[in-house]
């Protein structure tokens, strides 16, 4: 319910950007799938102009994706990988939960953008081996490289070059103690769709290392190498370590406390920012089993008699 209530906050713009369009379109998109999915909450929702959102989020997206795919983050500024990595990551979260994309403007934009990325991943590779043959070891894929493969991993209707991947997969593999935090969840489950599962499990378990757990705020990550870039590391971390948890081992405990800790974050009606609101959501709503199957009918009793 925190999750909904959390996407009713995120139903317009906080700013005229990519990132902010991005979320309205997320928002909008998923509270049009409960609706028509779940009879349960077609009243909570009230969804009265959903479809003008949606349309209005898809026009504003297609002003700011250029020709190359990239996305800017301002009508004006240059095309940005980092913007457009973030941008489709949440449109591949969204066609994860929803099972498909409503409008057919956004996947011709989704597939330039993923085209886009695998040029700027293969161009990363061909520089990882130009300094290989110059003697320097050691080397990793960056951060937004692994956020490729991982959104990759999570639509499995995007191609990756095979040789880009390999090599990828191959700089990856032991490479868990030089990593974020995040960077430990998206490999654990990049690993475990390459079917590399003793792979996924070293990535985890190196990731649950970090993890902190007390009764009242839940399991969590307090470590400076749990580092995110996008204002606070802190919830984007717990999302994909959630995540991870989910698809290696599905261990339902250690889920159940890693979403506490995300739920004792949310204050007055969402979290701290648009991108954050949007993982906490995506977090929440594909873990569990039956979300939705309680009613929310409280039972009092006073000794052995029911009030």
């Amino acid at each position: 319910w925190y999750a909904i209530q959390a996407l009713k906050v995120m139903e317009n713009p906080e700013s005229d950007n990519a990132l902010s369009w991005t979320t309205v379109f997320y928002a909008n998109s998923l509270l049009d799938h409960l609706a028509r999915t779940e009879p349960r909450l077609a009243d909570s929702l009230k969804v009265e102009g959903v479809e003008g959102r949606i349309a209005e989020a898809v026009m504003k997206l297609s002003s700011l994706q250029g020709k190359d795919g990239a996305w800017s983050w301002f009508k004006g500024m240059p095309g940005s990988r980092y913007m457009t990595t973030q941008i489709t990551e949440l449109i591949a979260r969204l066609r994860t939960m929803t099972g498909s994309l409503s409008a057919a403007e956004v996947v011709k934009m989704y597939q330039k953008a993923w085209n886009f990325l695998g040029k700027e991943v293969s161009e990363e590779v061909l520089r990882m081996k130009e300094q290989e043959k110059k003697g320097v070891k050691n080397l990793l894929p960056s951060e937004q490289a692994i956020q490729y493969l991982y959104i990759g991993a999570l639509d499995k209707e995007l191609i990756i070059q095979s040789d880009v991947k390999k090599y990828l997969l191959d700089k990856l593999t032991g490479s868990s103690r030089a990593l974020t935090i995040y960077g430990k969840a998206l490999v654990a489950i990049i690993m475990k769709q390459a079917d590399k599962t003793a792979e996924a499990d070293e990535f985890l378990q190196s990731l649950m290392e970090y993890s902190v757990m007390t009764e009242d705020m839940g399991r969590y990550f307090d470590t400076p190498k749990a580092e995110y870039s996008w204002f606070s590391y802190k919830i984007p971390t717990q999302v994909a370590a959630i995540e991870a948890v989910r698809l290696v081992t599905n261990e339902e405990k250690t889920q159940e406390e890693m979403k506490q800790w995300l739920l004792k974050q949310k204050q007055a009606q969402a979290w701290d920012t648009p991108i954050a609101t949007a993982d906490a959501v995506y977090a929440l709503l594909t873990t569990g089993k039956d979300w939705l199957q309680h009613t929310g009918v409280a039972e009092i009793k006073v000794g052995k008699e029911i009030i």
